[in-house]
């Protein structure tokens, strides 16, 4: 019943987009920006009707977490966190959903100064942080949802150590993102933004790495 929820909820999502997108399409340029340097320049150009490609991932991305759930080794896992994993399916079609929004805005012109592409996307991964940190303590042992090195693999302990330890640094990560987007120098921010995300990565995995080596030596 839970599944069948989100599903429904995640069609809405999905038909609202697309009435959007059909609603706005004719008023695009034939060429729209589809990649943005790190300046917040766009760089590469394609087909308006690019967008459509996007919302097609939205829909297979939707149709790949679910069957990946199932094929999962640890697929029985899935029962104990679905909540969890529901909540990301509907947090990353709404990220995609922003991303296409700001491509729109970029294409007619509409995006202001100070909500840019470069300020507007870290602000949107930001968010994502913030809120998969506050859930990633309750992601139970799995191949497909988390912070997946070799040690949290390895060992379901080392795995919900790790994950308990994660979800406050990025959920501290993604505030410091949204909170760095308002920087007024961009040079600044971008080192921050960098920083942070090394941050992310670096953390989790050294942490794991030492909690296997505990675990051994407790055997």
């Amino acid at each position: 019943m839970k599944n069948r929820k989100v599903d429904i909820i995640i069609i809405v999502l999905i038909a609202i987009t697309l009435i959007w997108l059909l609603v706005t399409y004719q008023g695009l340029p034939d060429t729209i920006p589809t990649h943005w340097n790190l300046s917040g320049e766009a760089d590469s150009f394609g087909s308006k009707n690019t967008l459509f490609i996007m919302l097609a991932v939205i829909i297979g991305l939707n149709m790949l977490l679910p069957l990946l759930a199932r094929i999962d080794p640890r697929s029985d896992n899935y029962k104990r966190f679905s909540h969890v994993y529901n909540i990301f399916r509907v947090i990353i079609t709404l990220f995609f959903m922003a991303l296409m929004f700001i491509a729109v805005q970029e294409a007619k012109g509409d995006a202001s100064s100070i909500f840019s592409v470069d300020r507007l996307v870290p602000i949107l991964l930001g968010a994502l942080f913030l809120i998969i940190g506050n859930y990633m303590p309750k992601f139970k042992h799995n191949y497909t949802m988390g912070i997946k090195t070799p040690w949290t693999l390895a060992n379901e302990e080392v795995w919900n150590k790790t994950h308990r330890m994660a979800g406050p640094v990025w959920t501290l990560g993604g505030i410091v993102m949204i909170l760095n987007s308002f920087i007024l120098s961009i040079n600044i921010s971008r080192i921050i933004f960098f920083v942070v995300i090394a941050a992310l990565v670096a953390i989790p995995t050294i942490y794991s790495y030492f909690e296997f080596q505990k675990v051994k030596r407790k055997k």
